[in-house]
């Protein structure tokens, strides 16, 4: 007994010092890209979390940034400040390829990663009023369809109205404009599909078909787990925030999401989650994910289709709605 004490008394008088590791910054790459818009990618460093830094001083001006297609076509894009880089020529990226992305830099390992921005076939179906006489909202119901191509695939929907008056400076909740420029405003909607999801956090959950209650969505997302290979027809319906419903312009947007894409936003939703949990101490932090090889972040691919629909369902061009 005597022994067992005395071994007690030689542990505790004993001291550890627990030096901590060192911490090797590493690059971070934020690339969402899509065929509407050229190359455009923010790369920056990590540094250690008891390490104190204000966002400037993590942006990488002096990296080598390159973009290759599957011929092995590859294109430097220009730093323009701020740690954004972006291609210096008219080359924008293509629905259906995949794409790999390198950066390098003097005092940091280089990194790469490859996503694409999925093909996409979609159509409006329809628009239709559906004022019940009871409400002073201008109600509408609209249906389009997506016919779903081989492999796993992700969609999202966003809608959009423009606002009354296209000269307006933007405000929350509305697109950066300037005069002689548009501005849309998001809508909320509602679908009793049981396809749509609220956000992709929630994409992997049992499918109710039971429920025939209509949810409300910002931007649903859904997979092609409940019609792969074939069509699906999807109906909304929502409330025009336009003062006379006669002179409505929306804007739905159907896309095509990477499974890239989709992990990392998933993952972004369950982090935040747990960091505004009431108790987060007691939670399990999430991960978010990465496909850079090497370092940090996220490069992944997204493919728009936007249709621009007045109340009766015809069709309209920004050029020529506030000329």
């Amino acid at each position: 007994m005597r022994s067992i004490v005395l071994s007690l008394v030689i542990l505790c008088a004993c001291q550890l010092s627990l030096e901590p590791e060192e911490y090797t910054p590493q690059l971070v790459v934020h690339g969402l890209f899509t065929p509407d818009s050229v190359w455009s990618v923010r790369i920056s460093k990590s540094i250690a979390l008891e390490e104190s830094s204000v966002a400037n001083d993590l942006f990488l001006g002096n990296a080598v940034v390159t973009v290759t297609n599957e011929l092995g076509r590859s294109e430097e894009l220009e730093h323009i400040g701020r740690g954004q880089y972006r291609t210096v020529s008219n080359q924008f990226p293509q629905e259906g390829e995949n794409y790999t992305i390198k950066v390098m830099h003097s005092e940091l390992s280089a990194v790469q990663a490859t996503s694409g921005a999925p093909p996409l076939n979609s159509e409006f179906v329809s628009i239709e009023s559906v004022n019940t006489g009871t409400s002073d909202d201008s109600r509408f119901r609209m249906r389009f369809k997506v016919q779903d191509l081989p492999g796993k695939s992700y969609y999202q929907v966003t809608l959009f109205e423009l606002i009354d008056n296209c000269n307006a400076n933007s405000g929350e909740g509305l697109k950066d404009s300037s005069i002689n420029e548009l501005a849309y405003k998001f809508l909320f909607y509602d679908s009793s599909d049981p396809a749509l999801f609220y956000s992709s956090a929630e994409l992997d959950e049992p499918i109710d078909f039971t429920s025939s209650a209509a949810q409300d969505f910002y931007a649903a997302v859904f997979s092609d787990r409940l019609f792969e290979n074939a069509e699906r027809e999807i109906e909304i319906t929502f409330a025009s925030d336009s003062i006379s419903a006669t002179q409505s312009h929306f804007m739905l947007v159907v896309s095509a999401m990477s499974e890239e894409w989709i992990q990392f936003d998933r993952t972004v939703t369950i982090q935040d989650l747990y960091l505004f949990a009431p108790d987060p101490i007691f939670a399990n932090p999430a991960e978010v994910f990465s496909n850079i090889r090497g370092g940090l972040g996220i490069f992944a691919g997204y493919t728009n289709h936007a249709y621009r629909i007045d109340h009766e369902g015809n069709t309209w061009s920004e050029g020529a709605v506030c000329s």
